[in-house]
This record gives C-alpha cells, sequence and structure tokens, in this order.
C-alpha cells in the first residue's frame, strides 16, 4: 500500500483582486484565501451548530468554480479534474463548517484520505458577498501556493463545497485527491 502523503504549509496572503474586494489566501498543500477586507477578522471560537445547507446559489458557484479551475488546469497542460462526490461532500461539510464559525482554517486531510486515496490537498478561502468563481479561481491562482495547489499534476479528483455565512460571505473548500 502506497504511504499516505499529506502537505501541512499555509500560506497567508492578501492580494487586490478585480477592484471587488482585498482576499486573503492560505493553503495545506493546501491553500486559503481572503476576500473580505471590509469584514472584521475571522473568529477562532468554535460553535456546536450543525452547518447549513448548501442553497442553489452556492451550488452554482461550485459547479462554475470547479469548471473554471479545469480551464486552467487544461490550458496548462494538467488532465481536468473529476468531480467526486465523496470529496464534494467532505469540502461542502466543511465549507459550511467554516461558514457556522466564521473561522477561515483547514480540516484534517484524514477525512479525505479515508475515502481511499494516497495523496490529498486543500485550498480555501472566505470571499465577500457576491463573490463569484472567477473572483475566487483569481485569487487563488495570484497567489503561488494556491496555484500550484488548484493546477497540481499530482491530483486527478476534486470536491468543492461552497457556503454563504449568515453576513453573506462566501466560504469555499476545494479538496483534491489522488
Amino acid at each position: 500500500m502506497l504511504e499516505r502523503v499529506r502537505a501541512h504549509s499555509a500560506v497567508l496572503g492578501a492580494l487586490a483582486v478585480g477592484g471587488l474586494a482585498i482576499l486573503s489566501v492560505a493553503g495545506l498543500a493546501v491553500s486559503e484565501t481572503r476576500l473580505d477586507a471590509a469584514f472584521p477578522k475571522a473568529s477562532t471560537a468554535s460553535t456546536t451548530a450543525p452547518p447549513a445547507p448548501t442553497s442553489a446559489a452556492d451550488a452554482a458557484i461550485a459547479t462554475n468554480l470547479l469548471a473554471t479551475i479545469n480551464a486552467d488546469r487544461a490550458s496548462g497542460g494538467s488532465v481536468v479534474l473529476i468531480a467526486d462526490s465523496d470529496i464534494g461532500r467532505v469540502a461542502a461539510e466543511w465549507a459550511a463548517q467554516m461558514a457556522t464559525d466564521a473561522s477561515l482554517g483547514h480540516q484534517d486531510l484524514d477525512r479525505v484520505l479515508d475515502l481511499g486515496y494516497d495523496t490529498a490537498a486543500e485550498t480555501i478561502l472566505v470571499g465577500p458577498p457576491g463573490a463569484d468563481a472567477t473572483a475566487i479561481e483569481t485569487a487563488w491562482l495570484n497567489s503561488e501556493a494556491n496555484r500550484t495547489t488548484i493546477l497540481g499534476r499530482e491530483f486527478t479528483r476534486a470536491g468543492v463545497g461552497v457556503a454563504t455565512g449568515p453576513d453573506g460571505r462566501v466560504w469555499v473548500a476545494v479538496d483534491l485527491a489522488d
């Protein structure tokens, strides 16, 4: 059996993107992004409230985001990512949890590895109300760590989770695996 591989680097950065807002990115092989400079810093407090269900608008952003990621991967010579419903469930649950807690942070990637994969990575983001797939992908591609994760040739499967918080901010988790 192949040894499980998990990257543990995290990178934070702030970027101006299309006049939309300031973004914050970080990554766990991994990358997270913050598009919400106009909002107070996310709390680190945890809550026991259950994650909110994904809305139709959040599901549309997730679908468009995977298509945008795959277009960028194809133009860079990487294989397109196959949408995996199990990984998608993990990503959606994490996006909802971040929105509920108003806390941007990475989950334990064992949740993805336990699905039978040997390698996993995660890219996360919080953005302002109205953030769309193009703004999210632009923020990630403007961060070297996120760009490397998103375009990583070692990944073949992905799941995208999007959740809108009570304040309207958009929380995103993209989990990649192979």
